[in-house]
């Protein structure tokens, strides 16, 4: 993974190696035709979609959806550059955090997270989806569940990584901090990151006007909602 050892790595050699995994994760996908990776289903009326931690864009390119308006947010600024090089003429980028998409309200059909919500401030979050969403516009999600965060912690402790255990703390009781009063707190560096349970992304969902449901998909919890008002 990504994360190990990133104490000891530079900031371009994590930014390599970033790029290297969606790389990894695009050709796997490709090769395979998409068939382990866990996507949306497109309707025909999805015709401007986000992707909210997008990497390089290799969702897209994995829905074949490149003949719409794609558009691509992530926080990972060489990330995005690569995307911009190499899919910058049939995917649209935004190097930005998921509560503040530079697009005009009301004017997105489709907005999918792939295990990227997790690491955001997901009230706020769910606020900027409503905005983007026209009405009857859609959203899916995968998360990650107390039992990951859980074992991450045990992951922690095994290697005996003092501040990887402290952060794992975090982790953990941030995810009962939205489970219990519906708000997050962030990191020492800004960042976000909290486990998620389906009632409680479903509860954060209709309160902010979706009729929102969960489905289990390739053995992963998938949150979907459907943006019924923007009042």
């Amino acid at each position: 993974m990504i994360e190990e050892n990133i104490d000891e790595m530079s900031e371009d050699t994590i930014d390599e190696e970033k790029i290297k995994y969606h790389l990894r994760d695009l050709k796997t996908a490709l090769n395979k035709k998409g068939e382990d990776h866990l996507l949306p289903d497109l309707l025909p009326t999805d015709q401007t979609i986000v992707d909210i931690g997008c990497g390089l864009g290799q969702s897209f390119l994995v829905l074949g959806c490149t003949d719409r308006d794609c558009i691509g947010v992530d926080v990972h600024g060489a990330s995005i550059a690569y995307g911009k090089e190499k899919f910058g003429d049939k995917i649209r980028f935004h190097h930005t955090d998921a509560s503040n998409i530079p697009e005009p309200d009301g004017t997105v059909d489709l907005i999918y997270a792939c295990v990227s919500i997790p690491y955001t401030n997901i009230p706020r979050v769910i606020k900027e989806i409503k905005r983007l969403l026209k009405v009857k516009g859609r959203v899916w999600m995968t998360l990650h569940s107390r039992d990951y965060a859980r074992e991450q912690l045990s992951i922690a402790i095994h290697n005996r990584r003092i501040k990887d255990f402290i952060h794992k703390i975090y982790l953990i009781m941030n995810g009962y901090l939205l489970k219990w009063f519906g708000f997050l707190i962030p990191w020492l560096n800004g960042d976000y990151e909290s486990w998620q349970d389906a009632d409680t992304m479903i509860r954060l969902l209709t309160k902010n006007g979706f009729d929102a449901s969960q489905s289990i998909q390739k053995d992963h919890l998938v949150i979907t909602g459907v943006l019924k008002s923007k009042e």
